[in-house]
């Protein structure tokens, strides 16, 4: 539903999920439909209600030991923080998210990570951080032959290379 930009349907969906689950006694999946409902209101751009379903599941999955699900509920939640201003929190959530990916190897999610750190640090006026951290974000996803992720960073890259005034650089990207 949440393709179909039927959000109303995907909350509903989710949440069925979830206490379907919960019935089961499968606390995993029950807060993944969680954290999925947090995903569906980042789409939509309401950052509140992305972290109100955020928060909860982070400290379930950490109950849990499901690190992987905790690295990605990290990462989504930096980019709800920042989104909403709050680069402290947004810088946190995203660098703990990149050493459990890092040290899971998870290679194609620490591209994104990378990625969504270089945006971050562009947003707080970092711009030559911004830059290595999406050059690291560009190697990677060359390396693992992620071309819609590889567009993705090339654009954050070449935007960070224009505020820079080097359009000879964006235009490389």
């Amino acid at each position: 539903a949440r393709q179909t930009g039927d959000f109303p349907g995907a909350l509903g969906f989710l949440e069925r999920s979830g206490a379907i689950f919960r019935r089961m006694g499968e606390p995993l999946g029950e807060t993944r439909a969680l954290y999925n409902q947090g995903n569906v209101h980042l789409n939509r751009g309401q950052w509140a209600d992305a972290r109100r379903c955020y928060e909860p599941a982070l400290r379930s999955l950490r109950a849990l030991g499901a690190r992987h699900d905790e690295a990605v509920v990290l990462n989504n939640m930096s980019v709800a923080s920042s989104s909403s201003g709050d680069y402290e929190g947004a810088s946190r959530n995203a660098a703990a998210s990149l050493a459990l990916m890092q040290e899971l190897g998870d290679r194609w999610e620490t591209a994104g990570v990378l990625d969504n750190l270089g945006v971050l640090e562009h947003r707080r006026g970092r711009s030559p951080e911004a830059r290595r951290l999406l050059g690291e974000s560009v190697r990677l996803r060359r390396d693992l032959g992620d071309r819609s992720g590889l567009v993705d960073s090339l654009l954050s890259l070449a935007l960070v290379e224009k505020s820079l005034a080097s359009p000879a650089a964006a235009l490389a990207c």
